[in-house]
């Protein structure tokens, strides 16, 4: 946890210190657009991710998952004080938007290899009876690097002024990754490498499999198409909780920038909430009407529901208490099922291909699928505001194709 949170801590806080990162880096101009340019920066991260999902699950499904961990976290340190120590604009010109290029495009490769390692080390650690809820500690690491990265920020803002931010206290956010990433890589130097990969290593006939792990994905297409499809919904759900709506809301002048970044806190404090919420309850089959129902699957059609459920009335009702209670229950939408999403695309797979396997979906699906949905959905609206939510809608109904033809993983 302590690993993936200082990643998606570093992620978000491009978006969180945009206004000051721009100030820094990019050459004086408007401010809209030096802001605009930033999020463009921290969009090239996502085309390292499938890059570094491939990397780091092909060493980690050959050499254990614990060793690519490691050096995940090593990465994150080392991106943190490259932008926390970065030059300036106005000391070096283009070289410190190149400098900042580089470290989003490295914190984007080891995000890649981040995921599916740090999902591995703890549910294939576990007993099955209780893996739903074991996942949901990994799982809940996006909302906690969101709300550290919003909590951060207001916390500087709010302790010295203006200037001082613009001068030396945007820093500060990422130097503390530097002791929170060594912390990380105390623990998990000392933590022994996976049962499930430990037997492959000690089964010759197994471990040669694992060495071969690329080379026998094709085997898995199916699965890997359907298991895409799965995470590129629950990112559009994600996205749209706290950056989509967020947006929309601020440019209506319905809540503030101060309003819209309380939301985003109350929809990462829900969201956690709800991940180990459903995390838990997909470890249970439910029975109705004389059938029984597997809990994973249950859990992500669920997640939809009440997202297509919330959706259009939360873009039409315009107030502050609606916005705070719709991105709330954004929150509740994504946490149901996001658990669940990790072990339905990782359990199905052999341990010998896993790492290699769940890494690419999950960055694939975030990276080609979620990570552009802010921008269709600002185009489609310019042709009607009615077709704002139209494209994580249709991923949404997308979903639950893919969940009819997914194999459930095991529950009691």
């Amino acid at each position: 946890m302590v690993g993936q949170s200082v990643g998606w801590y570093l992620l978000f806080l491009f978006s969180s210190g945009a206004v000051y990162i721009a100030k820094a880096f990019l050459p004086p101009g408007s401010q809209v657009h030096s802001i605009t340019y930033t999020l463009i920066v921290f969009s090239i991260g996502f085309l390292t991710r499938p890059l570094g999902g491939w990397f780091f699950g092909h060493q980690g499904d050959k050499l254990g998952r614990r060793t690519m961990l490691l050096l995940t976290v090593l990465i994150f340190t080392i991106v943190g004080a490259l932008i926390g120590l970065g030059p300036t604009f106005l000391q070096v010109g283009n070289w410190a938007i190149l400098w900042l290029v580089f470290s989003s495009l490295l914190l984007g490769f080891a995000l890649g290899g981040e995921w599916g390692g740090a999902f591995l080390l703890m549910t294939e650690n576990v007993k099955e009876e209780r893996k739903g809820f074991w996942s949901a500690f990994p799982q809940s690491t996006p909302g906690i690097g969101l709300l550290l990265g919003s909590v951060t920020y207001f916390a500087l803002a709010s302790a010295i002024s203006a200037n001082q931010m613009y001068d030396f206290g945007w820093r500060i956010p990422f130097l503390l990754c530097v002791p929170i990433g060594l912390v990380g890589l105390v623990i998990r130097y000392r933590v022994s490498e996976t049962t499930a990969f430990q037997a492959v290593l000690a089964n010759k006939k197994n471990g040669e499999e694992g060495t071969r792990s690329v080379g026998r994905l094709k085997d898995y297409r199916r699965h890997l198409l359907l298991g895409t499809l799965l995470v590129g919904s629950s990112g559009n759900i994600f996205f749209v909780g706290i950056t989509l709506f967020p947006i929309v809301f601020e440019l209506l002048k319905v809540v503030s920038v101060q309003w819209a970044q309380v939301g985003i806190g109350v929809y990462a404090m829900t969201d956690i909430v709800f991940v180990f919420i459903g995390g838990r309850l997909s470890d249970f089959k439910l029975s109705k009407f004389g059938r029984t129902i597997s809990g994973r699957k249950s859990l992500v059609i669920a997640s939809n529901i009440v997202f297509l459920c919330v959706v259009y009335p939360a873009f039409y009702s315009h107030s502050i208490l609606s916005y705070l209670i719709f991105v709330m229950l954004f929150g509740v939408a994504h946490g149901l099922g996001y658990a669940s999403v990790g072990l339905l695309i990782s359990e199905n797979l052999p341990t010998g291909l896993r790492y290699t396997g769940n890494s690419m979906m999950f960055q694939i699906g975030n990276a080609f699928i979620s990570a552009p949905a802010s921008f269709i959905s600002v185009y489609l609206s310019s042709i009607a505001y009615a077709l704002y939510p139209a494209y994580p809608v249709v991923f949404s109904f997308v979903a639950f194709g893919a969940i009819t033809q997914l194999e459930e993983t095991t529950v009691k």
